[in-house]
């Protein structure tokens, strides 16, 4: 219920407007980057990723920020690192050189 004075935000015609966007693997990868720089105006950062479990290793899918580029698009990560990372501790170190 909402309160007084308080607006609801519908986004569900967003979530619509997803779905057709989403079709293609290019499509999908830009509509997950264009999230990322939506977050992005509300927490600054310098290189946001999102990474898909490919068989045993993670590798970056969507990369964007000031530091995002070729070098960073083709990192991976194998179970050796991501396996032995405890979810709520800090993320490892990153260098896309």
């Amino acid at each position: 219920m909402a309160r007084p004075g308080k607006t609801i935000l519908d986004l569900t015609r967003d979530i619509s407007a997803a779905v057709d966007l989403g079709t293609t693997i290019e499509q999908v990868n830009e509509l997950l980057g264009e999230a990322i720089e939506i977050l992005g105006g509300l927490v600054p950062y310098d290189l946001a990723t999102i990474m898909e479990l490919s068989g045993e290793r993670l590798r970056v899918r969507v990369a964007r920020g000031p530091l995002a580029g070729p070098a960073v698009e083709r990192r991976s990560v194998g179970p050796e690192v991501w396996k032995r990372r405890r979810w709520g501790a800090p993320v490892w170190r990153f260098s896309p050189f």
